[in-house]
Formats: C-alpha cells, structure tokens, sequence
C-alpha cells in the first residue's frame, strides 16, 4: 500500500475506530503512527496516497479529522472491541501514545466517572501550578482527543465514551 506507515495509518484508524472514535484529529494521527507533527512532509505524503486509493478520507483544511472510507474499512484487520471500561482507557491511552504518567495519573483519578475540580486534578497529577504550560498542556490534549470533558470552566470528567459499558 505505502511500505509499513501506510498500513500503520490504517490500522491505527481502525483502532480508534472499534474504540468508537470514527474520525481522528490529524495531530492526534500523526502521535499515534510515531510523527512528531501533523504537519511533516512525510505524513502528509503518506495521508495523501491513501486519499487517492480511496482508503481514508478528509478535508483540504489542515485540521480536518481523518477517517477510514468504505474501503478502508473493508481492507484494514479489525482488531478485538475492548470487553471492559478499564481495557478500554488502556487501549485509548497506548493508540495516542499522550500524557504519558501524568495522562495516567488523571485517567486514573477520574475513573470513577465523577465530576472533579481542575485543583483536584492537578493535585492528583502532582501539578503545584494549574497555569503552568504542562498541566494546561496535559488538560488540552485530553478534552481535544476526547478523553475528557469540561463540565465547567473550572471542572472535569472523564467522557461518556470512555465508560462504553457504562459508568461506575
């Protein structure tokens, strides 16, 4: 198709895809199939051939989410659907390759499905600052790749789609 990052793209879409997240930020995309940007010329290239062989699909804009087409998912292994909420999280979490500890740190204070104050949080992550880059870093990617939630300006939970059989 396109050596192994074609198939790799593939296959990482298609994981996201039994975990429930159809369409996936490319950023998100580029972390899950080892490029450190979205934007390098290389995972560009790759995104675009399997666009010309009907394999995924997107947008022209630059932050379009990616997605397998028809094809794409007729063509890529499907892989097991996670069988509890706890192998969910941990399959979400090793796809985006995000947040390392301090995602798991979160994950894990949030994973009784309550609602939690963002000093919660950070005190649970061992952040001392809640406007220091990282926290603020670590809080974005979570809400943007859809693992979190804001409930409010100063609070959060895990989302619905985390708990596939329901929440605790």
């Amino acid at each position: 198709m396109t050596g192994r990052v074609g198939p790799m793209i593939c296959m990482a879409l298609m994981e996201f895809y039994v975990l429930g997240v159809v369409s996936v930020g490319r950023s998100q995309l580029a972390r899950a199939t080892n490029y450190k940007s979205a934007t390098q010329p290389g995972f560009l290239k790759i995104l675009s051939i399997l666009k010309r062989a009907g394999m995924i699909e997107y947008t022209s804009s630059r932050n379009s989410p990616v997605s397998l087409t028809a094809k794409g998912l007729n063509e890529t292994p499907a892989s097991q659907p996670p069988r509890s909420n706890a192998e969910w999280l941990s399959r979400f979490q090793h796809v985006n390759r995000c947040g390392g500890p301090k995602l798991t740190q979160i994950c894990n204070f949030l994973n009784d499905g309550r609602q939690r104050s963002l000093a919660d949080v950070g005190a649970a992550a061992n952040y001392d600052d809640l406007e220091s880059s990282g926290f603020k870093k670590v809080i974005s990617t979570l809400v943007g790749v859809g693992i979190i939630v804001r409930v409010s300006p100063e609070s959060v939970k895990l989302a619905d789609i985390v708990f596939p059989f329901g929440r605790p």
